[in-house]
């Protein structure tokens, strides 16, 4: 009997050794060196601004390293995203809206816009209508679904992934 006793509380103590393992695990974590560049993005990336934000819906272009973004300053400059958020300072984390993904965006006009208009980068991360006149290489990244009546006005764009037109 006493030997069964013995088997008895052995078999109940490594129950609830197992049950305490199983249950009081504390959850495994896997720590990552740079979380900016980790996975897929559906819409959305999170970036660190080069600068403050006072406007929302400009044009971002890649910053001064990969997980930074600045304001597309010129019709060259490269976009690759919306921030429709401000940011007080620089270095603030912020949603990068992707550009081609996701639903439309809201961006700055920089002159008159008409609905169904194909808009194009222009200076200070702004939209324009089809650039006529002057040599220069522009970005188309969507068509206006709204109009704008003028500079500083917000339209909504269905973006697509930025086209590349060089007009020379």
């Amino acid at each position: 009997m006493k030997r069964f006793k013995t088997w008895l509380v052995f078999a109940i103590a490594s129950v609830a050794w197992a049950w305490q393992r199983l249950f009081a695990r504390e959850k495994e974590t896997e720590q990552f060196a740079n979380v900016f560049t980790d996975g897929t993005h559906a819409e959305a990336v999170t970036r660190l601004t080069d600068a403050a934000i006072t406007v929302r819906g400009l044009l971002y272009k890649k910053g001064t390293d990969d997980v930074h973004i600045a304001v597309c300053a010129a019709t060259a400059d490269a976009p690759i995203g919306i921030v429709d958020d401000e940011a007080a300072d620089a270095e603030a984390e912020v949603a990068l809206l992707i550009l081609g993904k996701g639903p439309t965006k809201r961006m700055v006009a920089s002159e008159a816009i008409a609905v169904g208009d194909a808009v194009f980068t222009t200076t200070s991360g702004k939209i324009q209508n089809f650039p006529g006149a002057g040599a220069a290489t522009y970005w188309q990244v969507g068509v206006a679904l709204t109009a704008a009546s003028g500079d500083g006005v917000i339209c909504e764009i269905a973006d697509c992934v930025p086209v590349k037109l060089v007009v020379s």
